[in-house]
């Protein structure tokens, strides 16, 4: 067996991961695609599904956000519309007014109330989308500052919960591709280390056998070069001990002969 199918084999064993798992992470260190990107590639391919059901599905997921709410928001990223127009296309759409009536409308209620327009259209908002205000603020911080759904909903969950980034980040990892803890770790071990999934799966596998690491790399070194037990103690007599070939032949001779 070649190197990859051993670490599968040993991911799958020690960490009690299913294949779909370990090949997340393989895909993650071979292709430096993100977690994200793997799970809608996923998603895709074992449900037929296109990109945009998947990216609605799991924006509505993520957020608990309603259909209305993610259709605002893919309609402002997709077409670089403003908020206040697709505000005028729902209000056109909900309430089959024309666009000079919803404009009278709107102009009407600032004089009336000496509200900003700002604040009446979020008003508008609210009340002909079924959205609350943590959504429609929500939708604002997204027009005016750029960022995309993920990083706000981040940095809410930072501010109402006071936890640290990669809490949130963990949380969101689990809650998003059903992984449990022990998957994540070894992801965040690869990414934030720079270790390859071999030294990862040496350290685990030292970690859950008790066995140390000279024990490992002899099994290592058995499974990966088909040499017998007896070839490998050579070897590593001969270099940790600088003694030449025949030193660790007569070594090993001799104590097979006391025994």
């Amino acid at each position: 067996m070649d190197l990859d199918t051993v670490c599968v084999i040993q991911l799958m064993q020690h960490a009690n991961m299913d294949l779909d798992k370990v090949c997340v992470i393989n895909v993650i260190q071979h292709t430096n695609m993100d977690l994200d990107r793997v799970c809608v590639i996923q998603l895709m391919q074992h449900t037929n599904m296109d990109l945009d059901t998947v990216c609605v599905i799991q924006i509505r997921q993520q957020n608990n956000m309603d259909l209305d709410t993610v259709c605002v928001i893919q309609l402002i990223q997709h077409t670089s519309m403003d908020l206040d127009t697709v505000c005028v296309i729902q209000l056109i759409q909900h309430t089959n007014m024309d666009l000079g009536s919803r404009y009278r409308l709107c102009h009407t209620k600032k004089q009336h109330t000496n509200m900003d327009l700002d604040t009446v259209r979020v008003i508008q908002l609210i009340q002909h989308t079924k959205m609350d205000l943590d959504t429609v603020r929500v939708i604002q911080l997204i027009q005016h500052t750029n960022m995309n759904l993920d990083t706000v909903c981040v940095m809410h969950l930072m501010q109402h919960t006071n936890m640290d980034l990669d809490t949130v980040c963990v949380i969101q990892l689990m809650q998003h591709s059903n992984m449990d803890l022990v998957t994540f770790c070894v992801i965040q071990l690869i990414q934030h280390t720079n270790m390859d999934l071999d030294t990862v799966c040496v350290i685990q596998l030292i970690q859950h056998t008790n066995m140390d690491l000279g024990t490992v790399c002899v099994i290592q070194l058995i499974q990966h070069t088909n040499m017998d037990l007896d070839t490998v103690c050579v070897i590593q007599l001969m270099q940790h001990t600088n003694m030449d070939l025949g030193s660790g032949y007569s070594v090993c001779h001799t104590t097979d002969a006391a025994y």
